[in-house]
């Protein structure tokens, strides 16, 4: 009776093992699916896996060190930290929610969350409130965002060059193909990244910015003005400068400066442009970024009417709020 018993409970174990490897296998995709989950995975600032097929029973975080992706025919599989993945188990955030790459990515998928509560993510509610200026009223998600990634690049600049080096593979020639939206022509090419990488590689860390709201209200103030307006460039309509500006809520002092992003729609696709400055011989936007003298920032994003949205970034060596 007892081998009988030992026989009955290895059966099953026998039975769903090959169960388990099935749902770990990798999904082939289309080069479109495959493109825009592969950009996703670019942009998202966290990564979480739940297969309950593979006997997860709770979401897990990933860490985030490698991406890509790669092919056979026409089939094509994303690659995360050297190793094939079924995209359906994993979740990205997108827009402060959840979502199941798969799904975002354009697949079919059922008997799967297409998102997930974010209350339920382990360890997320208390690494939110201490990675972003989340208790900061005046800034939105994106805006939090910006800062976040300002302040990643200026404390770790050689972490910062690999996002540029994956964003580097969407190049085709002098274009950005990234799927899902309308090619983009560029002044320089991908030497333009190689020469950001090579920066980063090299460049000393920088403190961390520290929002203030006067001066994010100076960058709402050019946004409202100059965005329905289809304008482009520092200079208000009435004349104004970014320290103009700055003055109307507070005092800059030290020194000031402004950084503007135009058609980016993401807080990472924002600083990435800023950080390459294609076709800006002097470099000038990196060099804001990378301007150890700056401590304050203040961060507005909004319409335009020329090239859909646009993100102002305004700095001061120091800051007296009104």
């Amino acid at each position: 009776m007892k081998t009988v018993s030992r026989m009955k409970a290895i059966v099953p174990l026998i039975v769903l093992l090959p169960h388990i490897l099935i749902a770990d296998q990798a999904v082939p995709m289309r080069h479109d699916q495959a493109m825009k989950a592969y950009h996703l995975l670019q942009i998202t600032k966290q990564l979480y896996r739940l297969c309950t097929p593979c006997g997860d029973i709770a979401p897990q975080k990933i860490s985030l060190r490698t991406t890509g992706y790669r092919s056979t025919g026409d089939d094509y599989y994303i690659v995360l930290n050297g190793k094939d993945i079924d995209c359906s188990h994993y979740y990205i955030e997108e827009q402060g929610r959840w979502k199941n790459l798969a799904f975002a990515a354009g697949l079919k998928i059922s008997g799967i969350p297409q998102e997930l509560d974010a209350t339920t993510l382990p360890g997320y509610q208390e690494e939110k409130k201490l990675s972003s200026p989340s208790e900061i009223p005046y800034l939105t998600v994106l805006e939090k965002g910006v800062v976040d990634e300002y302040n990643l690049a200026r404390t770790n600049p050689k972490q910062y060059a690999t996002f540029l080096a994956e964003f580097k593979k969407l190049y085709n020639g002098r274009y950005i193909e990234i799927p899902g939206e309308i090619r983009i022509i560029t002044n320089e090419g991908a030497a333009a990244v190689d020469e950001a990488i090579r920066f980063l590689e090299t460049a000393s860390p920088c403190p961390p910015l520290t929002p203030s709201e006067g001066i994010s209200k100076a960058a709402k103030d050019h946004v409202n003005d100059t965005g329905p307006k289809s304008m482009v460039g520092h200079s208000g309509s009435d004349g104004s400068s970014p320290s103009m500006r700055m003055n109307r809520y507070g005092k800059w002092q030290i020194t000031a400066g402004e950084n503007i992003s135009y058609g980016k729609k993401t807080a990472r696709d924002i600083v990435i442009q800023l950080i390459v400055d294609d076709g800006v011989l002097s470099r000038g936007h990196r060099k804001n970024i990378f301007n150890c003298k700056y401590r304050r920032i203040g961060v507005a994003f909004g319409p335009h009417g020329r090239y859909g949205s646009m993100c102002v970034q305004a700095f001061a060596g120091e800051y007296q709020e009104k």
